[in-house]
């Protein structure tokens, strides 16, 4: 399986999704690239026994847009995929794929309630923004966000993105595994 994950990160999702297996909620990844983490999560989730709704958000077509915030990173970055082999690669997994760009194809979703898993790896400030302002309030205590860019220094969209939504909130990202960082609903940092 191929993903820009290492191992390292991959452990720390397992992790999230053994810690919410008995909350109620749907799984969410936003930010799919070539689908290597979304096919491990899916195979996580088999391996849990878990009957959770695997959702999964991408353009397949690379980045948008940049924002001021955003240092790095510019539109199309990561344009080198398509849904077609992300489909195929999922094929079976009983995955459900939203093509698109977020926040558009969260009106495919508006009907899920309760999300209790989230792999957030969209690398700029409007998709973390959009994100965090969707899940955060569909999550009860104890459901987990792993933010895959939070500790990079190519991605101070996405920190700057979620500094300003837990601004209000008891939360506080916590560092997991290099440039990953894990919030649990509920729990103060």
């Amino acid at each position: 399986m191929s993903t820009l994950l290492g191992e390292g990160k991959l452990n720390q999702i397992t992790d999230g999704l053994k810690e919410t297996k008995n909350i109620e909620g749907v799984v969410f990844e936003c930010g799919v690239y070539k689908g290597g983490s979304a096919l491990y999560i899916a195979n996580t989730l088999i391996e849990l026994d878990s009957k959770k709704e695997f959702h999964i958000f991408d353009s397949f077509c690379g980045m948008p847009s940049a924002t001021e915030y955003d240092n790095y990173h510019k539109k199309g970055d990561f344009n080198d995929t398509s849904l077609q082999s992300v489909a195929t690669l999922l094929s079976g997994k009983g995955v459900v794929i939203h093509e698109g760009f977020i926040p558009d194809t969260f009106s495919e979703v508006s009907n899920v309630n309760k999300v209790s898993f989230v792999h957030i790896d969209l690398d700029l400030y409007e998709g973390y923004k959009y994100t965090l302002e969707f899940v955060y309030p569909k999550m009860d205590d104890g459901a987990v966000m792993i933010l895959d860019d939070y500790g990079s220094s190519s991605c101070q969209g996405a920190v700057k993105a979620v500094n300003d939504f837990l601004s209000d909130k008891i939360e506080l990202p916590k560092k997991v595994c290099g440039t990953q960082y894990k919030i649990i609903k509920g729990e103060e940092g």
